[in-house]
């Protein structure tokens, strides 16, 4: 392969190299516009100062609403509703989306079991559809709130689903209560488990909040300790946690540090109001454990503006190539003159 033949290959593969990786990213980017909106239809036991389903209910009656889905595309869409359960993520941020999500055995009840409605309708272009929601609150009296929301999704078509896209999805906030007053908060603590966090090395403390109580402006602070010395400590702010739900509170362990031994974790969960609860937990790590989770551990990546460096670099060459290539074609040019 002569000098020519290198400098035409590199300047290809200079032209090729960034349009396959920036075209990764605009077919990742690439989505329509939502096209749809979703509005509340409330009734009689709404509280008129929120703009989400604020209901006060009394037990053993039904609850009529409903949603207003409009389809603002050019073309007929088909819409799928959801009523989940509150639940608290990994993130201590309440999920009003999650199918999912881990409850405690305290819940009052479970809304979409309770719930009746569409669940799959169709919207011409430019129009809209009202979807009926019926509600059977229960005969057993509760205290607190129960929480939900209602999700309303477009179906995108069978073309599209297999493409990288962003799917959007409508949530309306849904509250229930009896009346306003809220029980005492508790929290307890579950077991704890090894387990992946973030995609690296760590463990999880499920802590359970049994009552029908939101919480937020939580500040969570926990030391892990192996053997007396402390090997982790984190402090998180503005946590929540959703009524009777469980917060799959979970502490990243570097992996150096994530070995066999006997550890012991504590845990404070403080909030704006006073309340304090503090946990303390000895448990051991074994070595099937620890080599489980640091298999199932992703590796640390590589900052990924190293192809830029890469393209650079290949520039750098390029140039260098032409410039060694121009000079020899200018003394050979030189040298058949001089013959």
């Amino acid at each position: 392969m002569n000098l020519k033949t290198i400098c035409l290959t590199g300047i290809a593969l200079f032209l090729v190299l960034p349009s396959l990786i920036i075209g990764k990213e605009v077919e990742a980017e690439e989505n329509d516009s939502v096209g749809f909106s979703v509005s509340p239809i409330f009734n009689e036991a709404q509280n008129k100062e929120s703009n989400f389903f604020d209901l006060t209910v009394v037990p053993d009656s039904v609850q009529e609403i409903g949603v207003i889905i409009t389809n603002q595309s050019t073309e007929e869409s088909s819409y799928e509703i959801q009523i989940a359960q509150a639940s608290t993520n990994k993130n201590g941020v309440i999920d009003y989306s999650n199918m999912k999500g881990t409850l405690a055995k305290t819940v009052p009840f479970i809304i979409s079991e309770q719930a009746s409605f569409e669940v799959s309708v169709k919207v011409p272009a430019g129009e809209s559809k009202t979807v009926p929601i019926k509600i059977n609150i229960p005969k057993n009296s509760f205290t607190g709130e129960v929480l939900g929301g209602i999700n309303v999704t477009k179906d995108l078509p069978e073309k599209k689903a297999s493409q990288i896209t962003n799917q959007f999805s409508y949530v309306i906030g849904l509250r229930m209560r009896e009346r306003e007053e809220n029980p005492e908060r508790n929290l307890v603590a579950g077991d704890i488990s090894p387990t992946v966090v973030f995609g690296g090395t760590g463990i999880e403390w499920p802590i359970t909040n049994d009552r029908s109580v939101s919480m937020g402006k939580l500040q969570v602070d926990s030391v892990l300790k192996r053997e007396g010395k402390e090997v982790a400590k984190e402090t998180y702010t503005d946590r929540e946690i959703a009524p009777d739900s469980v917060y799959p509170y979970s502490l990243k362990v570097d992996k150096k540090d994530y070995v066999p031994g006997k550890y012991e974790l504590n845990v404070v969960i403080s909030d704006v109001q006073g309340n304090r609860w503090e946990f303390n937990e000895a448990f051991e790590l074994s070595e099937k454990e620890v080599k489980a989770v640091s298999e199932a551990a992703i590796q640390p990546q590589e900052d990924s503006s190293y192809l830029l460096w890469v393209l650079i670099i290949i520039f750098i060459v390029i140039i260098l190539l032409l410039l060694i290539y121009i000079i020899m074609m200018k003394r050979r040019n030189k040298k058949q003159i001089e013959e």
